[in-house]
């Protein structure tokens, strides 16, 4: 059962750094121009 309940959760954390990587597909994926505007990406 434990395991069960962390492999969901897992496979949740994989989905949401999927989501994340598509916000910077069109945008170079450099931390300091992300921190300089947060709202330059557009999901």
């Amino acid at each position: 059962m434990a395991d069960e309940y962390i492999l969901k959760h897992l496979h949740d954390v994989l989905h949401a750094i999927a989501d994340i990587e598509r916000c910077f597909e069109n945008h170079p994926m450099r931390f300091d121009l992300f921190e300089q505007d947060i709202f330059i990406l557009r999901c």
